[in-house]
Protein backbone atom coordinates (compact mmCIF):
# COMPACT_ATOMS: atom_id res chain seq x y z
CA UNK A 1 0.00 0.00 0.00
CA UNK A 2 1.31 3.09 -0.81
CA UNK A 3 0.51 6.57 1.38
CA UNK A 4 1.16 10.13 0.78
CA UNK A 5 2.43 11.59 4.10
CA UNK A 6 0.79 14.74 6.65
CA UNK A 7 0.24 15.34 9.53
CA UNK A 8 2.70 15.81 13.24
CA UNK A 9 5.91 14.72 13.66
CA UNK A 10 7.91 14.22 16.84
CA UNK A 11 11.69 13.36 17.76
CA UNK A 12 12.56 11.73 21.05
CA UNK A 13 16.64 11.87 22.00
CA UNK A 14 17.84 9.25 24.40
CA UNK A 15 21.58 10.23 25.50
CA UNK A 16 24.41 9.29 27.69
CA UNK A 17 23.45 5.71 28.18
CA UNK A 18 26.37 3.43 29.18
CA UNK A 19 27.63 1.02 26.85
CA UNK A 20 30.51 -0.27 28.06
CA UNK A 21 34.30 0.43 29.50
CA UNK A 22 37.64 -0.37 28.46
CA UNK A 23 40.82 -0.56 30.54
CA UNK A 24 44.54 -1.37 29.65
CA UNK A 25 46.51 -3.05 32.01
CA UNK A 26 50.20 -3.34 31.26
CA UNK A 27 53.31 -4.70 33.10
CA UNK A 28 56.45 -3.11 31.89
CA UNK A 29 58.63 -5.40 29.16
CA UNK A 30 56.64 -8.30 30.07
CA UNK A 31 53.30 -8.05 28.69
CA UNK A 32 49.98 -5.73 28.01
CA UNK A 33 46.04 -6.47 28.04
CA UNK A 34 42.93 -4.65 27.73
CA UNK A 35 39.91 -5.82 29.07
CA UNK A 36 36.53 -4.42 27.21
CA UNK A 37 33.31 -4.75 28.92
CA UNK A 38 30.81 -4.93 26.20
CA UNK A 39 27.67 -4.63 28.55
CA UNK A 40 26.66 -6.43 31.81
CA UNK A 41 26.68 -10.13 30.60
CA UNK A 42 29.69 -10.33 28.20
CA UNK A 43 33.44 -9.28 27.86
CA UNK A 44 36.73 -9.61 26.15
CA UNK A 45 40.20 -9.85 27.36
CA UNK A 46 42.77 -8.77 24.96
CA UNK A 47 46.37 -10.25 25.83
CA UNK A 48 49.88 -9.59 24.58
CA UNK A 49 53.00 -11.72 25.75
CA UNK A 50 56.05 -9.07 24.89
CA UNK A 51 58.23 -11.54 25.58
CA UNK A 52 57.33 -14.53 23.49
CA UNK A 53 55.08 -11.91 20.70
CA UNK A 54 52.00 -13.84 20.77
CA UNK A 55 48.16 -12.10 21.19
CA UNK A 56 45.62 -13.94 22.89
CA UNK A 57 41.84 -12.69 22.98
CA UNK A 58 39.54 -14.56 25.35
CA UNK A 59 36.22 -14.26 25.92
CA UNK A 60 33.61 -14.65 28.63
CA UNK A 61 30.08 -14.50 30.02
CA UNK A 62 29.68 -12.39 33.13
CA UNK A 63 26.73 -12.46 35.73
CA UNK A 64 26.71 -8.69 37.14
CA UNK A 65 25.58 -10.59 40.13
CA UNK A 66 28.82 -12.37 41.17
CA UNK A 67 32.49 -10.96 41.91
CA UNK A 68 34.41 -10.01 38.63
CA UNK A 69 36.05 -12.93 38.43
CA UNK A 70 35.97 -14.89 34.86
CA UNK A 71 37.33 -18.00 33.22
CA UNK A 72 37.25 -18.46 29.61
CA UNK A 73 39.39 -20.27 26.85
CA UNK A 74 41.42 -19.97 23.74
CA UNK A 75 43.17 -21.95 21.08
CA UNK A 76 46.68 -21.10 22.81
CA UNK A 77 45.64 -22.27 26.02
CA UNK A 78 43.67 -24.50 28.35
CA UNK A 79 41.90 -21.91 30.75
CA UNK A 80 42.79 -18.79 31.82
CA UNK A 81 41.13 -16.64 35.11
CA UNK A 82 40.54 -13.10 34.75
CA UNK A 83 40.35 -11.46 37.91
CA UNK A 84 39.58 -8.07 38.48
CA UNK A 85 38.12 -8.06 42.13
CA UNK A 86 40.53 -5.48 43.13
CA UNK A 87 40.57 -1.93 41.90
CA UNK A 88 42.59 -0.98 38.96
CA UNK A 89 44.91 -3.96 39.60
CA UNK A 90 44.15 -7.32 36.60
CA UNK A 91 45.16 -10.68 38.20
CA UNK A 92 45.95 -12.65 34.69
CA UNK A 93 45.95 -16.88 35.28
CA UNK A 94 46.84 -18.44 32.28
CA UNK A 95 47.26 -22.64 32.07
CA UNK A 96 48.23 -23.63 28.59
CA UNK A 97 47.75 -27.43 29.39
CA UNK A 98 44.96 -29.07 31.82
CA UNK A 99 47.48 -30.90 33.95
CA UNK A 100 50.32 -27.44 33.58
CA UNK A 101 50.50 -24.94 36.31
CA UNK A 102 48.94 -21.79 36.15
CA UNK A 103 51.34 -18.67 35.16
CA UNK A 104 50.26 -15.71 37.07
CA UNK A 105 50.19 -12.19 35.71
CA UNK A 106 49.46 -9.30 38.09
CA UNK A 107 49.32 -6.30 36.09
CA UNK A 108 48.26 -2.33 37.14
CA UNK A 109 45.85 -0.32 35.64
CA UNK A 110 47.92 1.91 32.67
CA UNK A 111 48.49 5.23 33.35
CA UNK A 112 46.21 7.47 31.51
CA UNK A 113 49.54 9.32 29.72
CA UNK A 114 49.79 6.45 27.72
CA UNK A 115 46.33 4.79 27.73
CA UNK A 116 43.47 6.53 28.50
CA UNK A 117 40.80 4.86 30.36
CA UNK A 118 37.54 4.96 28.83
CA UNK A 119 33.70 4.48 28.20
CA UNK A 120 31.08 4.11 25.66
CA UNK A 121 28.18 5.82 25.77
CA UNK A 122 24.92 5.39 23.70
CA UNK A 123 22.47 7.96 22.03
CA UNK A 124 19.88 7.87 19.99
CA UNK A 125 17.06 10.11 18.00
CA UNK A 126 14.01 8.79 16.76
CA UNK A 127 11.94 10.95 14.29
CA UNK A 128 8.43 10.33 13.91
CA UNK A 129 6.39 11.22 11.32
CA UNK A 130 2.54 10.52 11.57
CA UNK A 131 0.06 10.10 8.88
CA UNK A 132 -3.36 8.88 8.26
CA UNK A 133 -3.72 5.76 6.67
CA UNK A 134 -6.06 3.14 5.32
CA UNK A 135 -6.48 1.26 8.42
CA UNK A 136 -6.21 4.48 10.92
CA UNK A 137 -3.48 6.70 12.23
CA UNK A 138 0.22 5.23 11.50
CA UNK A 139 3.46 6.54 11.44
CA UNK A 140 7.11 6.00 9.94
CA UNK A 141 10.14 6.90 11.80
CA UNK A 142 13.56 7.42 11.01
CA UNK A 143 16.10 6.41 14.03
CA UNK A 144 19.79 7.42 14.17
CA UNK A 145 21.67 5.63 16.87
CA UNK A 146 25.51 6.13 17.62
CA UNK A 147 28.23 4.99 19.80
CA UNK A 148 30.89 7.23 21.50
CA UNK A 149 33.83 6.77 23.39
CA UNK A 150 34.28 9.35 26.13
CA UNK A 151 37.41 9.08 28.75
CA UNK A 152 36.31 7.47 32.00
CA UNK A 153 35.46 9.90 35.61
CA UNK A 154 38.47 10.70 37.58
CA UNK A 155 40.92 10.71 34.26
CA UNK A 156 43.21 14.22 34.19
CA UNK A 157 42.39 16.98 31.97
CA UNK A 158 45.12 16.71 29.74
CA UNK A 159 44.93 13.12 29.36
CA UNK A 160 41.32 13.18 28.74
CA UNK A 161 41.82 16.36 26.15
CA UNK A 162 44.59 14.64 24.47
CA UNK A 163 41.87 11.98 24.10
CA UNK A 164 39.47 13.61 22.71
CA UNK A 165 41.13 16.06 20.51
CA UNK A 166 42.35 12.80 18.48
CA UNK A 167 39.11 11.88 17.94
CA UNK A 168 38.12 15.08 16.54
CA UNK A 169 40.51 15.34 14.33
CA UNK A 170 38.96 12.87 12.05
CA UNK A 171 36.12 16.27 11.69
CA UNK A 172 37.76 18.78 10.16
CA UNK A 173 34.77 21.09 10.07
CA UNK A 174 34.72 21.09 14.43
CA UNK A 175 34.77 24.51 16.02
CA UNK A 176 37.26 25.08 18.84
CA UNK A 177 34.45 25.18 21.32
CA UNK A 178 32.82 22.02 20.22
CA UNK A 179 31.17 20.02 23.55
CA UNK A 180 32.54 16.37 22.45
CA UNK A 181 30.39 14.15 21.63
CA UNK A 182 27.18 16.16 22.14
CA UNK A 183 27.85 18.67 19.37
CA UNK A 184 29.10 15.62 16.71
CA UNK A 185 26.11 14.31 17.71
CA UNK A 186 23.81 16.59 17.53
CA UNK A 187 24.86 18.12 13.55
CA UNK A 188 24.82 14.65 12.44
CA UNK A 189 21.22 14.19 14.00
CA UNK A 190 20.13 17.77 12.40
CA UNK A 191 21.16 17.03 9.02
CA UNK A 192 19.49 13.33 9.17
CA UNK A 193 16.08 14.49 10.44
CA UNK A 194 15.72 17.65 8.03
CA UNK A 195 16.48 15.73 5.33
CA UNK A 196 14.19 12.98 6.32
CA UNK A 197 11.29 15.62 7.26
CA UNK A 198 12.03 17.29 3.91
CA UNK A 199 11.36 13.99 1.98
CA UNK A 200 8.34 12.56 3.72
CA UNK A 201 6.69 15.25 5.96
CA UNK A 202 6.34 17.49 3.33
CA UNK A 203 4.27 14.84 1.06
CA UNK A 204 6.81 15.48 -1.81
CA UNK A 205 7.74 11.59 -1.97
CA UNK A 206 5.08 9.34 -1.34
CA UNK A 207 6.22 6.09 1.12
CA UNK A 208 5.39 2.69 1.64
CA UNK A 209 5.77 0.85 4.98
CA UNK A 210 9.25 -0.41 4.87
CA UNK A 211 11.04 1.88 2.75
CA UNK A 212 9.98 5.38 4.71
CA UNK A 213 11.43 3.86 7.76
CA UNK A 214 15.06 4.89 7.65
CA UNK A 215 17.86 3.71 9.71
CA UNK A 216 21.42 5.11 10.66
CA UNK A 217 24.04 3.68 13.03
CA UNK A 218 27.13 5.60 13.99
CA UNK A 219 29.78 4.30 16.17
CA UNK A 220 33.52 5.31 16.81
CA UNK A 221 35.52 2.37 18.36
CA UNK A 222 39.34 2.65 19.60
CA UNK A 223 41.30 -0.55 19.06
CA UNK A 224 44.29 0.13 20.48
CA UNK A 225 46.59 2.38 22.60
CA UNK A 226 50.30 1.94 22.48
CA UNK A 227 53.32 3.67 22.90
CA UNK A 228 51.64 7.34 22.16
CA UNK A 229 50.47 5.64 18.93
CA UNK A 230 45.91 5.28 19.13
CA UNK A 231 44.01 3.08 16.54
CA UNK A 232 40.56 4.35 15.67
CA UNK A 233 37.63 2.40 13.26
CA UNK A 234 34.58 4.61 12.58
CA UNK A 235 31.75 2.83 11.29
CA UNK A 236 28.37 3.50 10.27
CA UNK A 237 25.41 1.94 8.55
CA UNK A 238 22.59 3.12 6.77
CA UNK A 239 19.43 2.53 5.47
CA UNK A 240 17.77 5.78 3.74
CA UNK A 241 15.07 3.87 1.60
CA UNK A 242 15.88 1.77 -2.04
CA UNK A 243 17.08 -1.42 -2.27
CA UNK A 244 19.21 -1.98 0.55
CA UNK A 245 21.00 -0.31 3.07
CA UNK A 246 25.05 1.40 3.00
CA UNK A 247 27.69 0.13 5.30
CA UNK A 248 31.39 1.45 5.42
CA UNK A 249 34.57 2.09 7.88
CA UNK A 250 37.41 4.01 8.16
CA UNK A 251 40.74 3.47 10.25
CA UNK A 252 42.67 5.88 11.66
CA UNK A 253 46.32 5.68 13.54
CA UNK A 254 46.70 8.66 15.12
CA UNK A 255 49.89 9.78 16.57
CA UNK A 256 49.95 11.75 19.72
CA UNK A 257 54.10 12.41 19.12
CA UNK A 258 53.04 14.15 15.66
CA UNK A 259 49.68 15.23 16.72
CA UNK A 260 48.21 14.16 13.78
CA UNK A 261 46.99 10.69 11.81
CA UNK A 262 49.31 8.67 9.93
CA UNK A 263 49.66 7.76 6.45
CA UNK A 264 51.54 5.11 4.79
CA UNK A 265 54.31 7.36 4.07
CA UNK A 266 55.15 7.92 7.79
CA UNK A 267 54.78 4.22 8.46
CA UNK A 268 56.72 3.03 5.34
CA UNK A 269 59.59 3.56 3.51
CA UNK A 270 60.10 5.52 0.00
CA UNK A 271 58.62 2.58 -3.20
CA UNK A 272 56.41 0.91 -0.99
CA UNK A 273 53.70 0.69 -3.22
CA UNK A 274 54.20 -2.38 -5.50
CA UNK A 275 55.65 -4.28 -2.58
CA UNK A 276 52.73 -4.11 -0.14
CA UNK A 277 50.16 -4.52 -3.24
CA UNK A 278 51.29 -7.41 -4.08
CA UNK A 279 51.19 -9.04 -0.59
CA UNK A 280 47.53 -7.43 -0.62
CA UNK A 281 46.61 -9.08 -3.74
CA UNK A 282 48.20 -12.52 -2.76
CA UNK A 283 46.67 -12.65 1.01
CA UNK A 284 42.98 -11.40 -0.82
CA UNK A 285 43.57 -14.44 -3.06
CA UNK A 286 43.70 -16.98 0.13
CA UNK A 287 41.66 -15.31 1.86
CA UNK A 288 38.85 -15.98 -0.53
CA UNK A 289 40.12 -19.33 -1.31
CA UNK A 290 40.81 -19.00 -5.22
CA UNK A 291 43.23 -21.39 -6.91
CA UNK A 292 46.15 -19.96 -9.31
CA UNK A 293 44.01 -20.07 -12.20
CA UNK A 294 41.04 -18.32 -11.10
CA UNK A 295 40.27 -14.66 -11.63
CA UNK A 296 38.89 -12.41 -9.48
CA UNK A 297 36.53 -10.76 -11.75
CA UNK A 298 35.04 -13.90 -12.15
CA UNK A 299 34.73 -13.90 -8.35
CA UNK A 300 32.63 -10.06 -8.47
CA UNK A 301 35.62 -8.06 -8.11
CA UNK A 302 35.85 -5.03 -10.87
CA UNK A 303 39.61 -5.66 -11.56
CA UNK A 304 41.91 -8.52 -11.72
CA UNK A 305 44.64 -6.44 -9.52
CA UNK A 306 43.78 -4.35 -6.21
CA UNK A 307 45.28 -1.03 -5.54
CA UNK A 308 46.59 0.07 -2.27
CA UNK A 309 44.19 1.67 0.21
CA UNK A 310 44.96 4.29 2.67
CA UNK A 311 42.23 2.71 4.65
CA UNK A 312 44.53 1.12 7.40
CA UNK A 313 45.08 0.36 11.24
CA UNK A 314 47.84 -1.38 12.93
CA UNK A 315 48.35 -4.13 15.42
CA UNK A 316 51.09 -5.60 17.01
CA UNK A 317 51.65 -8.52 14.38
CA UNK A 318 50.46 -7.22 11.01
CA UNK A 319 48.46 -4.07 8.97
CA UNK A 320 44.99 -4.45 7.97
CA UNK A 321 44.07 -2.67 4.90
CA UNK A 322 40.16 -2.36 4.74
CA UNK A 323 38.23 -1.86 1.35
CA UNK A 324 34.52 -0.99 1.68
CA UNK A 325 31.38 -2.21 -0.35
CA UNK A 326 31.82 -0.81 -4.04
CA UNK A 327 34.91 -0.32 -3.66
CA UNK A 328 36.61 -3.44 -5.32
CA UNK A 329 34.15 -5.37 -5.99
CA UNK A 330 30.19 -5.57 -5.88
CA UNK A 331 27.95 -5.11 -2.98
CA UNK A 332 26.68 -8.75 -3.00
CA UNK A 333 30.61 -9.78 -2.04
CA UNK A 334 30.46 -7.14 0.64
CA UNK A 335 33.79 -5.61 2.27
CA UNK A 336 36.63 -6.94 2.80
CA UNK A 337 39.95 -6.90 5.80
CA UNK A 338 43.11 -7.72 4.22
CA UNK A 339 45.90 -8.30 7.00
CA UNK A 340 49.29 -8.49 5.84
CA UNK A 341 51.86 -9.60 8.50
CA UNK A 342 54.69 -7.67 9.39
CA UNK A 343 57.19 -10.48 8.39
CA UNK A 344 56.44 -11.12 4.59
CA UNK A 345 56.80 -7.11 4.24
CA UNK A 346 59.86 -6.32 6.23
CA UNK A 347 61.75 -4.80 3.66
CA UNK A 348 59.89 -1.28 3.22
CA UNK A 349 59.04 -1.13 7.12
CA UNK A 350 60.57 2.72 8.05
CA UNK A 351 63.06 1.68 11.01
CA UNK A 352 62.38 3.27 14.23
CA UNK A 353 58.66 4.08 13.04
CA UNK A 354 55.31 3.56 14.33
CA UNK A 355 55.42 -0.48 13.41
CA UNK A 356 58.73 -0.62 15.87
CA UNK A 357 56.64 0.99 18.27
CA UNK A 358 53.41 -1.60 18.55
CA UNK A 359 55.61 -4.16 18.59
CA UNK A 360 57.52 -3.15 21.36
Amino acid sequence: MVIAFYGNAQTIYSSHIPYGKVRCFSLPNVAEATWYMHNDTSGELHFYDLIRKVNIDVNVSINPNEKPVYKGTSDLFYEAVIDLSKNNILKLQIKEKSNSEPVEFIMPLTSSDKAVPFDYLYFKAERYIYYDGEDGRDSSSLVVEHVYPVPAANTNKEDSLRFVNAICSMNEVLTIDVKYPDDIIKNIDIAYIQEYTSVYESGEVEADSYTSNWEVFDDIHIVFQKNGLMGIVSSEYSYLGGAHGYYGSSNYVYDFESQKFLTLDDVFTNNYKIELEKAINRQLRIDIGLKSNELLEDNGFFAEYIEITPNFILSESGITFHYNVYEIACYAAGSFDVTIPYSEIKSVIRKNGPIDRMAQ
